[in-house]
């Protein structure tokens, strides 16, 4: 894609797609659910809170 590592944030739901994020060094956001999700960098409620704490990266 071209965008560095840094510019990145991945949003995902499941532990794997968490580990897969982190192993390739990237910010990590989550959707709560019922399943673990502690392997994310942040842990929000819907997307709605993704949409206001994405501000909080510029």
């Amino acid at each position: 894609m071209g965008v560095d590592k840094e510019k990145c944030v991945v949003i995902e739901d499941s532990p794997i797609g968490i580990e897969a994020a982190k192993k390739a060094g990237l910010l990590v956001w989550a959707i709560k659910t019922n399943i673990d999700q502690t392997g994310a960098d942040k842990i929000l409620s819907n997307m709605r809170e993704i949409i206001m704490n994405m501000n909080l990266l510029t």
